[in-house]
């Protein structure tokens, strides 16, 4: 349980310095993982994938911490960033 812990403060910290330069999006990401009101983790899920899409490596991380159904595959966020970079 300890390594999970350690995990999920690297986690939070690794989006902090990635956001260092959009505080309002890190704070965004605080105030998510802070207010479960009756939300689903797949809900939780998607709203943190939302505010860290773009940074797959993040996202990616993120797989560790969310339901097996909402975890996202490499090469998911892959295509999508070759469909966001053809246009």
């Amino acid at each position: 349980m300890e390594d999970l812990e350690q995990a999920a403060r690297d986690f939070i910290h690794a989006v902090e310095v990635r956001m260092h330069d959009c505080p309002a999006v890190f704070k965004q990401f605080v105030r998510t993982l802070n207010n479960y009101d009756g939300r689903s983790s797949t809900e939780i899920a998607h709203c943190l994938q939302v505010i860290l899409s773009g940074h797959v490596d993040l996202l990616l991380q993120m797989n560790q911490f969310v339901p097996e159904s909402c975890q996202l595959r490499r090469e998911e966020l892959e295509l999508d960033l070759d469909a966001i970079e053809a246009n």
